[in-house]
């Protein structure tokens, strides 16, 4: 298929075929990358990219993140194929939009975040020496209708990420509320300072709970273990297993943690001890007793609490607490900047965060089977049933996920 496109001025022309779009005025080229071979291929200029590429809230739109995805988890899910975005300047990456394209049992080509439902924050990676302008037209041509698709569905896309500015603002859904929690680490200088900001009441819990663990159980300690260390791999399977055991105990339910090939994917992801980035688990102890375990990532000092477990049989003495506590001070002795709980509001996030960043969803339909997925479906009828769902009392929830599992 060949033709021509113009920007919203009208002055600008650029070529198309399949998956390729270039404007001979500006030297920038568009190509989408649909298998895991040409994205290893791009693997060097992708993580130069990131190198150049400093903004928050961006992990999981690097090569590390998406390439191991798709090698564990895309291969067990029928019908899943990636639709990476890369724009070019001459043999220089200056953009990347890690997407997928699924086809749904009922037909339906939706265009999505790689990594759903594991990736946390959809965005792009964005060359700040690049012409934001011209990269920005050349991707709204390409998103007006790209190949092979019925519906763009796009979620937990911050609203200061550059692909926020790029997308069609009217296919914005409004509807769509939710935000990021954080915690502000520039404001300690030690972790004490973190300890002492806290009102009497939180310190005072605290403390009888660390108290409580060692006399129960031994001497707490907090080590870091980071990705391709050896015992990287079977921590990551632990904690996953832990998680596992908190979404039975209290009768939730989660898609990501059900994929095959989930642990296997993040035990595989890589971290750097010297330079503080990456994957990393955080351990802590009691005596010889692993009682907690989260595996988070970081980048550019921003650290994501990806994923927090704990010893079920110790869930009275609230572990996970303490371990938050303890990570929170490691990264403040390691002067990273931001302690990010992630996105959907919860209640428990608000007593350990202060920044909040609003997250934004964009749904375009291209065919008529794309609008009753993207509106009728994923925005309206399925956060209904989530929702109804989570309303119910944990007991009935508890039944319903054992019945289901037997």
């Amino acid at each position: 298929m060949i033709g021509s496109l113009y920007d919203s001025s009208g002055s600008m022309t650029v070529h198309l075929d399949r998956h390729t779009l270039s404007n001979p005025a500006t030297g920038l080229r568009l190509d989408v990358l649909r298998d895991l071979a040409a994205i290893e291929k791009v693997a060097g200029p992708w993580q130069a990219l990131e190198q150049r590429s400093v903004q928050d809230f961006a992990y999981f739109q690097t090569f590390d993140w998406c390439a191991n995805w798709l090698r564990r988890v895309a291969p067990c899910l029928q019908g899943t194929e990636p639709y990476v975005i890369t724009v070019w300047q001459g043999d220089t990456l200056v953009a990347v939009v890690p997407l997928m394209l699924t086809r749904m049992k009922m037909g339906v080509r939706v265009l999505s975040t790689l990594g759903d439902p594991h990736t946390q924050y959809s965005g792009m990676l964005l060359d700040p020496g690049a012409c934001t302008a011209s990269v920005t037209a050349m991707l709204r041509a390409y998103l007006e209708k790209p190949r092979d698709c019925d519906v763009l569905h796009i979620e937990l896309l911050p609203a200061v990420s550059p692909l926020a500015a790029m997308l069609n603002a009217a296919d914005r859904e409004d509807s769509y509320v939710n935000q990021s929690a954080s915690l502000d680490l520039t404001q300690f200088e030690a972790p004490a300072d973190f300890i002492d900001d806290a009102n009497p009441k939180k310190r005072r819990k605290r403390l009888q709970l660390r108290r409580k663990i060692e006399t129960g159980v031994g001497e707490l300690a907090l080590r870091t273990v980071w990705g391709g260390e050896p015992e990287f791999a079977a921590l990551v399977r632990r904690c996953v297993q832990m998680k596992r055991d908190w979404i039975a105990g209290t009768g939730r339910i989660s898609i990501g943690f059900a994929i095959p090939g989930y642990a296997d994917f993040l035990s595989q992801l890589h971290g750097d001890a010297a330079s503080r980035e990456g994957a990393v688990a955080f351990v802590k102890q009691a005596g010889d007793t692993i009682i907690a375990i989260e595996i988070s990532m970081i980048r550019d000092g921003h650290l994501y609490a990806y994923i927090g477990g704990f010893d079920w049989e110790l869930r009275k003495l609230s572990p996970g607490l303490v371990q938050m506590e303890a990570t929170i001070g490691w990264a403040i002795e390691n002067r990273l900047k931001a302690y990010d709980l992630l996105g959907n509001v919860a209640a428990y996030k608000d007593s350990w965060t202060n920044v909040t960043c609003e997250l934004q969803a964009f749904s375009r339909s291209y065919t008529v089977a794309g609008w009753v997925y993207g509106r009728a479906w994923r925005t309206r009828m399925r956060p209904a049933l989530k929702q109804a769902y989570q309303s119910l009392p944990a007991g009935i929830r508890q039944w319903a996920t054992s019945a289901t599992a037997s």
